[in-house]
């Protein structure tokens, strides 16, 4: 969560607006580890409470978007982790879509569901790569790769 301080100081942000630039710039400096502390302990609580909401649930054959993504920002398979929104929401995009291995998602479509616009292939990637990154951390049976211009998942 990173701001610059003019544009918090700008005349849209009616809290900062009236503040000089120098002076948010301070503020912010001194909010920042703050701020991040809650971040942390936010993440901390949404994956406790998840852990809580579905301990009795028993774990399906498969993944599904249902069992695994029990409360926006949480993945679950083995273990729980916390997923920021964005790959949260390409993750459930995926697994509403891939359902067996021999199926792929064109990044057209992919695109046009979770970032809203085209958006680089790299960048795909890049949001694949950091997914997969968290997947391995809640050993999930499988990864997602960018093929030729589809997305695919892997065992």
């Amino acid at each position: 969560m990173t701001h610059d301080a003019e544009d918090l100081a700008g005349a849209g942000n009616p809290l900062l607006g009236s503040l000089p630039a120098a002076l948010t710039a301070e503020a912010l400096a001194l909010l920042r580890p703050h701020i991040e502390g809650l971040w942390q302990a936010w993440q901390q609580l949404t994956a406790a409470a998840a852990a809580a909401a579905i301990a009795d649930q028993p774990r399906p054959r498969q993944p599904t978007r249902a069992w695994c993504l029990p409360i926006p920002g949480t993945v679950r398979w083995e273990r729980h982790a916390h997923l920021r929104p964005r790959l949260w929401g390409l993750l459930a995009y995926l697994l509403d879509r891939l359902d067996r291995p021999d199926r792929a998602v064109p990044i057209d479509a992919l695109e046009d569901h979770v970032y809203g616009r085209e958006v680089p292939d790299r960048r795909v990637a890049t949001d694949l790569s950091a997914l997969n990154s968290v997947l391995l951390e809640v050993q999930f049976p499988w990864d997602y790769h960018v093929r030729r211009g589809f997305i695919v998942r892997d065992v």
